[in-house]
């Protein structure tokens, strides 16, 4: 087995901070002008990651289920719903000098419990990464990018970037 696995899914609204007007005009004013629109594409951002971090090919059954079914899942459900068929690929982040401060940062904020594995899990077709350490997760999103279309339009797309944007800063603010 390669690692890939295949779900269907129903899409499910969901309401959040994110989506108040105030929250969207102040991450707007205070971040917009710090980024410039571009997006990598789906295979230079796993070959630039493994270049960063060492990676594993993993299935599903080898991640822990809290993280698949409220990280991953959720994720999921706010899809478009034409999209009927996702392809995941799933990545073990292997704890090594290389992930050293990942690792540090999970266990020490407490999202992980000591010798837990850091997991990422990418689907090509719509371009979801999201991994259960929110240090990793905010580089994963900035990594990614953001489109000229989402940029010019403050989309919810943006504001998913923007808040990750703070969420980096922050993080790296308090180490």
């Amino acid at each position: 087995m390669d690692g890939t696995i295949s779900i269907a899914y129903e899409k499910r609204s969901k309401q959040s901070i994110i989506d108040s007007e105030e929250y969207k005009k102040k991450i707007i004013k205070e971040y917009k002008s710090k980024i410039i629109p571009g997006i990598k594409n789906f295979h230079s951002l796993i070959k630039d990651l493994k270049e960063k971090i060492d990676l594993l090919e993993v299935v599903s059954r080898d991640i822990d289920k809290i993280f698949w079914v409220y990280g991953v899942m959720e994720k999921v459900k706010t899809m478009p719903k034409h999209l009927d068929h996702l392809i995941f690929k799933i990545f073990k982040v292997i704890n090594n000098s290389k992930s050293r401060n990942l690792y540090r940062y999970a266990y020490n904020s407490g999202e992980l419990e000591t010798n837990k594995s850091i997991f990422i899990v990418f689907e090509k077709s719509t371009r979801l990464m999201v991994s259960n350490c929110t240090k990793l997760n905010c580089k994963l999103v900035l990594y990614k990018g953001i489109s000229k279309y989402d940029y010019e339009n403050n989309t919810p797309c943006l504001i998913y970037y923007l808040t990750s944007l703070k969420s980096y800063l922050e993080i790296y603010k308090n180490q």
